[in-house]
């Protein structure tokens, strides 16, 4: 009887440590890839979100997309657009300028701004348009396809 009991009781003791450990010293969950990591809950949504411990954390995407638009006067914008938390946009100008413009606020379509706005470049679909000084230097541009 004394061999049954001491495994029992080993065996009670590791449980317990376990469900200790597991409830009173748990990792500080500060992203949503931790929040995952410890195997919380994942909401599939479009971007992720995952709750731990009273906290909430949504999934940081960050990707690029390139696109090149034909403009008149046989104008170019090459551009890369970066998502996430920072949205922003690479512009490679046919005149040889390369500028990066953060997101600015718009009522429809994209729109990036230097933060006097003296450049402004919108898109908007497949079609886009640069304003330098309230003049519209790239006009009439078409997504390259």
């Amino acid at each position: 009887m004394k061999k049954f009991l001491i495994p029992l009781f080993l065996l009670i003791l590791l449980l317990a440590g376990t469900w200790w450990l597991y409830e009173y010293v748990k990792p500080d969950i500060t992203s949503f890839v931790e929040c995952e990591n410890a195997g919380y809950p994942v909401m599939e949504s479009y971007p992720r979100q995952c709750s731990a411990d009273g906290k909430h954390f949504v999934e940081e995407i960050n990707e690029t997309i390139r696109a090149v638009f034909l403009c008149d006067d046989e104008k170019s914008i090459a551009t890369v657009f970066h998502t996430g938390i920072e949205q922003s946009v690479d512009l490679v100008l046919s005149d040889g300028r390369n500028l990066s413009l953060p997101q600015a606020i718009s009522a429809s379509g994209a729109r990036y701004a230097t933060s006097g706005e003296e450049l402004v470049f919108w898109n908007k679909g497949n079609t886009a348009f640069i304003l330098e000084n309230s003049t519209e230097t790239y006009a009439n541009c078409v997504e390259k396809l």
